[in-house]
């Protein structure tokens, strides 16, 4: 991958979550709430956090509560002493929204981390380090005989299904300057990433984007998926909080560099990776 896409790609990123809180909120009018950095909510004794509905963030499974973001946020508030509040967003730019707006405390789902973006939120440090890849259907009985795209040339002839609103977009857009050819990119709204590798492992769409870690352990429960193909290229992924959070980012950098050297860190990494 080259080095133009890259750069393309990591100032896109930012700018477009930017431009989509902006714009997708500058006509509602949403009361401000009160600021909480970290001594405000060890007083309330709660912690506010907004992910989404996944196996990464939050679900319940076989009346199970897990995702691989809610047990680390959980591990976090339980070594602090909080109660724990999930909030379930799907879409990105309503959960930086409720962040800016101080409806919520940590956004812990799994951010890119870029120059741009840390300009409009505070970054924690890494959770996870992985790339972005193509996912692709293999039905056994698929009658078209699709093959396997191999090549950026090919993905101009094929349709990629998204989440609305991202923050993927932009790579794609990039990548589509990059080879000179267009690509078809439909947007759906109020579904997620994982929703959509199921739907390409069913056969109901045929392509869709998605992080290789992810990839890999989705395939472990819909199987009739490829990912062999890169898009983007390796790089951290990481929570945030809103930028006038200083002591609430120390408090969750410092849990993080010592729960990540734990057993019970790696003991979720492997669970969901």
């Amino acid at each position: 991958m080259s080095k133009r896409l890259i750069v393309f790609s990591i100032l896109g990123v930012g700018l477009l979550i930017l431009f989509l809180v902006i714009f997708a909120f500058r006509d509602r009018k949403v009361e401000q709430l009160s600021h909480r950095d970290w001594s405000k909510i060890k007083e309330s004794g709660r912690l506010r956090v907004v992910t989404e509905k996944s196996s990464f963030g939050f679900q319940l499974k076989e009346n199970q509560v897990e995702g691989f973001n809610y047990e680390i946020v959980k591990a976090f508030a339980d070594s602090m002493g909080l109660e724990l509040e999930i909030n379930i967003v799907n879409r990105l730019d309503s959960a930086v929204h409720g962040l800016w707006m101080y409806k919520f405390d940590v956004m812990a789902m799994t951010l890119p981390v870029t120059t741009q973006l840390k300009e409009y939120l505070n970054l924690t440090m890494p959770i996870v380090k992985s790339r972005l890849m193509l996912i692709q259907h293999i039905g056994k009985n698929d009658s078209t005989e699709r093959k396997l795209i191999t090549e950026y040339s090919q993905l101009k002839d094929i349709e990629i299904v998204i989440p609305q609103n991202s923050p993927h977009k932009l790579r794609l857009e990039n990548l589509s300057d990059e080879i000179a050819e267009p690509l078809n990119i439909k947007e759906l709204a109020d579904v997620t990433t994982q929703e959509l590798v199921q739907a390409v492992s069913e056969g109901k769409l045929y392509y869709t984007i998605c992080d290789e870690l992810q990839a890999r352990k989705l395939q472990k429960e819909y199987p009739n998926f490829d990912f062999s193909m890169p898009i983007g290229f390796n790089q951290h992924f990481a929570w945030a909080v809103c930028k006038k959070s200083m002591s609430l980012h120390d408090e969750l950098n410092k849990f993080l560099k010592d729960f990540q050297m734990t057993n019970a860190y790696w003991d979720i990494y492997r669970k969901y990776y």
